[in-house]
């Protein structure tokens, strides 16, 4: 049982949010910033810091001045919050300069993932992700790629440097990684229950799932009364796909199996640690293409 702080309760974490928007609004850098993509971005890392899910991608804001990088400024960003806000202390960066992808981690949560001693992927993780290989709109349930837990372990031996979780982990560019082994690592990261192993040489090229109906899941926090209704809309926890003719095929793959099990997953970190109801939305929908 992972616990983010000692006192986890519905106020701890609207407070935290809201603290973590001012911290972010004392910064110059973010004055260019609008709040409402503040308040989002708060939302989002203070999930990580409540561990209600693994890792979230982010995508909230570019800086103006390049004076500093952007993994130096959430660097220096999460530096601060760790200093004012002690549940931040097991939140970490983990950047990956050959997509320049940042993600801002659970340590406790990523930890539960791998098996560092036996240097494998963990059971748990295992049973939760179901991995789809990805050819053009050609796809099928596969293994986990051949080269995710070589990335998992290069995460895995410097998440905990002499007992204190690091500010930023930076992952080797030059460690012979796929494609497939970084979209499948991203999506065990975001807590996915469906990654996608994408092949980029098919017939198609890069245009995966194009035309291809697909099962799309969001999942969402939806305040629980009227009045809480009224000043604060439903905030996506997690978003992602999984091919239609997947899920007939696959029983555990299938919308009624699939909403059970991120229900079950997720329903009782939301609701013992926020004011909302965790709802998952399904829909069908079908794009010209799916980013990798």
């Amino acid at each position: 049982m992972i616990n983010p702080r000692e006192s986890n309760t519905c106020s701890d974490f609207q407070n935290v949010c809201t603290s973590v928007q001012g911290v972010l609004e004392m910064f110059s850098a973010l004055r260019h910033v609008h709040k409402s993509k503040l308040q989002q971005f708060s939302f989002d890392i203070t999930v990580i810091a409540f561990a209600l899910r693994c890792g979230y991608l982010f995508d909230a804001f570019g800086l103006r001045r390049h004076q500093t990088e952007l993994q130096d400024f959430l660097a220096e960003v999460l530096t601060k919050l760790r200093d004012m806000l002690p549940v931040f202390e097991s939140v970490t960066l983990l950047y990956d300069p050959a997509s320049v992808q940042i993600f801002f981690v659970s340590a406790p949560r990523l930890r539960t993932y791998y098996e560092l001693d036996s240097r494998r992927l963990s059971d748990q993780l295992l049973a939760w992700v179901s991995f789809i290989e990805v050819r053009g709109t050609t796809t099928k349930v596969c293994p986990p790629p051949v080269g995710l837990p070589t990335v998992f372990d290069a995460v895995a031996i410097r998440t905990d440097v002499q007992g204190t979780t690091p500010i930023m982990i930076s992952l080797p560019d030059d460690d012979g990684r796929s494609m497939g082994d970084m979209v499948a690592f991203a999506a065990c990261i975001l807590e996915f229950p469906v990654a996608y192993v994408p092949t980029p040489d098919g017939p198609e090229g890069g245009a995966f799932l194009a035309g291809e109906p697909l099962d799309v899941y969001d999942c969402v926090l939806v305040p629980h009364t009227a009045q809480e209704q009224a000043h604060s809309a439903a905030q996506s926890l997690i978003k992602f796909s999984c091919p239609q003719a997947i899920g007939l095929k696959v029983p555990e793959l299938s919308p009624k199996s699939l909403i059970e099990r991120l229900t079950t997953r997720f329903a009782e970190r939301v609701e013992s640690t926020t004011s909302c109801a965790f709802v998952v939305c399904h829909s069908v929908q079908t794009l010209d293409r799916v980013a990798m």
